[in-house]
């Protein structure tokens, strides 16, 4: 003996959408659904009801389309990113759809991440989509259709954002044994919320913020740490001073009493608003201490593999003299 799937309600609701008797086909497909969901009855279902609509002759009419969204445009750290929100048409909505918009020349590509809803028409329809974007700026486009084909978009900006702010330094003085007066900027497109140097807090606003600080430490680092309005954080340190020499920041370069050394580059600080860092310079390159005359071996690099360029570290005018 065999078996054979039988959908006799489907079945007949088919036949009566072909005779064009809809209330009957409509009912029929219904209750097909409600004992056994099928893709069939549900495209059958959904034929029926556009041509109910059809017949009636109303107004054609937009779904309405609500995101979870404040503004049109987010910032954001998470990973993933969560797109939700409803859609709804009392005509039923049919699809929604999710696109990133990619700029290519002139114009302007979408790539789709999928379709969210497609499984029979509903008229209030509740969606979510976890989306894996990579840091920077997004263009999403949200669309809902319903079944006589009208749509809505509606588009969002998502700025992803997991660095912490870009902090610059301008100038680094050590005035006193104890007294340090340090300048510079704090950069994030996503807003300042924190900033402190030496564990010493410094009020900070917007998203670009200028400082100068005088602090008290018997330490030859500086601490600096800064935190954006979505808790993205930059920490690191700044070696002040060795052996009494004084020094300061120029553009790229460190200015050590006269003597320029290049800087070595690696993330979180900034020059220029180029990520560098000055943590452990005096590691790398030996200078003469304050109580020797500056020579021509004065500002050398040491045995690492660096070498300055022919403009650099040659001693001023001033003879590179501690302050």
């Amino acid at each position: 003996m065999h078996f054979v799937d039988y959908f006799p309600h489907r079945e007949l609701g088919i036949i009566y959408y072909q005779k064009r008797d809809l209330e009957t086909a409509k009912k029929e497909l219904e209750i097909s659904l409600e004992h056994f969901p099928s893709a069939k009855a549900r495209f059958y279902l959904d034929r029926v009801r556009k041509a109910m609509i059809e017949t009636e002759g109303k107004t054609p009419t937009r779904p309405s389309l609500t995101l979870d969204f404040e503004t049109d445009e987010i910032w954001t750290r998470d990973d993933p990113v969560v797109i939700s929100g409803i859609a709804k048409d009392e005509n039923y909505i049919s699809k929604i759809a999710i696109k990133e918009m990619i700029q290519t020349g002139a114009s302007k590509k979408p790539d789709v991440f999928n379709s969210l809803f497609s499984e029979g028409s509903q008229k209030q329809v509740p969606f979510k989509k976890l989306l894996p974007l990579s840091q920077g700026r997004h263009e999403i486009e949200i669309s809902t259709r319903n079944l006589l084909g009208n749509s809505t978009q509606k588009t969002v900006i998502l700025q992803v954002d997991r660095e912490g702010p870009i902090i610059t330094i301008e100038d680094i003085q050590k005035k006193t044994e104890s007294d340090i007066t340090i300048s510079g900027s704090v950069y994030d497109g996503a807003g300042l919320s924190e900033l402190s140097i030496s564990g010493q807090p410094v009020a900070v606003r917007g998203s670009e913020f200028f400082f100068t600080k005088t602090i008290r430490t018997d330490k030859n680092d500086v601490q600096l740490s800064a935190t954006d309005r979505l808790g993205n954080q930059t920490v690191d340190s700044c070696r002040l001073a060795v052996d009494g020499w004084r020094l300061t920041v120029d553009g790229y370069r460190l200015t050590v009493d006269g003597c320029r050394v290049p800087v070595i580059r690696a993330p979180l600080l900034a020059f220029n608003n180029q990520r560098t860092t000055v943590t452990d310079i005096m590691n790398n390159w030996q200078l003469v201490p304050p109580n020797r005359q500056p020579s021509t071996a004065n500002c050398q690099p040491s045995t690492v593999n660096r070498q300055p360029s022919t403009a650099n570290c040659q001693p001023s005018t001033v003879n590179c003299q501690p302050p």
